[in-house]
């Protein structure tokens, strides 16, 4: 089923949710795997939400190769950069 932004992703398994990113201060999901509740989430700034542990989040503001993307190692509000090529 196509998304609201024409992107339709096709992964093997459920995918529960897929929606448009809107980027503003706070993140928006992009897509809500199966029963685990895993995400991947985007916007603008370091991540400050709770998420599933796994769950990655995209900072579409970052500058560096350590602030793009980050991994919720925790399942809390703490949120574990990675490092990533130029």
């Amino acid at each position: 089923m196509p998304v609201p932004n024409g992107i339709n992703p096709s992964f093997p398994g459920a995918v529960s949710t897929a929606t448009e990113a809107v980027m503003s201060s706070t993140a928006s999901t992009l897509l809500g795997m199966g029963s685990s509740n895993f995400v991947v989430t985007a916007g603008v700034g370091a991540p400050s939400h709770t998420a599933t542990k796994g769950s990655l989040y995209i900072r579409v503001d970052g500058s560096s190769t350590s602030t793009r993307l980050y991994v919720n190692l925790g399942g809390t509000t703490a949120w574990t950069s990675v490092t990533t090529g130029a």
